[in-house]
């Protein structure tokens, strides 16, 4: 069935993409890793809840395969393999590997874990 994908990135929480998915009828909203992501294009990538993989058959256009949910009880669904390549890019160019750490905001998250105010 023909779903409506939407990736959405943040270089606020850098290590995570959101996936929104919505039919006719239903909406969902996942999270999972930019690294995932960026491995299933080329291999098989993920245990638990969340699994992607590159499909490329021979004469068709590749497709990246993105499984949602327990094994019993999952969605997989298909999507343009250079499409979310190229969505990537764009956001290793926002965030480049290695600095995701770097866009953090530690003040933020930890203010109201130690009771103070954020700044």
């Amino acid at each position: 069935m023909p779903l409506d994908l939407e990736l959405h990135y943040t270089a606020l929480d850098p290590f995570a993409i959101r996936v929104a998915l919505r039919t006719e009828g239903a909406s969902v909203q996942w999270s999972l890793s930019r690294e995932a992501l960026l491995l299933g294009l080329r291999r098989h990538e993920g245990v638990g809840d969340v699994a992607v993989w590159p499909v490329r058959p021979p004469g068709a256009p590749g497709r990246l395969c993105i499984r949602l949910g327990p094994l019993r009880a999952c969605a997989v669904f298909q999507a343009e393999w250079d499409v979310i390549a190229d969505w990537l890019d764009i956001t290793l160019q926002l965030v480049p590997p290695g600095t995701e750490s770097d866009h953090l905001q530690w003040e933020d998250f930890l203010a109201p874990l130690l009771g103070r105010e954020k700044p």
